[in-house]
């Protein structure tokens, strides 16, 4: 009869056991959890700054092009555009103005070659190195090409 109790011990220790290995898988888990919040609060808080930085360069980057000297289009009346030499997005204002000189045009609805030339020498669309070389090329290039 002492043989029936010990059976019922090992299964209370192996009932118990079992519990405590799914208390410490659960703890695990959690800690994991707990591990990759944080690594996600610290990847949004470098993302954060990451953006900051992003645009300050960009007002810096805005501001170096602001102020450049302002240089001609070589053999023309125009100026050259110094935001577009630096590959920024046009303005509405250079839109309208790339519109109403594509309206004027003789050439209008055409695309040729000496069209483009002309509305780009226009729009003031030279490199503005080249155009600052000393003796000035027109290139229809932007600065950053």
């Amino acid at each position: 009869s002492g043989g029936g109790g010990g059976v019922g011990v090992v299964r209370s220790f192996a009932r118990e056991w079992m519990r405590v290995r799914d208390l410490a898988a659960a703890q695990h888990g959690l800690e994991q959890a707990m591990a990759m919040k944080a690594k996600r609060e610290a990847l949004r808080l470098q993302l954060s700054h990451e953006e900051g930085r992003l645009v300050l360069l960009q007002k810096l980057l805005d501001e170096s092009w602001a102020e450049r000297p302002v240089l001609a289009v070589p053999l023309c009346d125009s100026v050259i555009d110094s935001r577009w030499n630096g590959g920024f997005a046009l303005s509405e204002q250079q839109i309208a103005l790339e519109t109403r000189l594509r309206a004027a045009s003789p050439a209008s609805g055409t695309d040729s070659a000496a069209e483009r030339v002309r509305l780009a020498l226009a729009l003031g669309r030279c490199c503005y190195y080249c155009a600052a070389l000393p003796a000035p090329v027109r290139a229809q290039h932007t600065f950053v090409e």
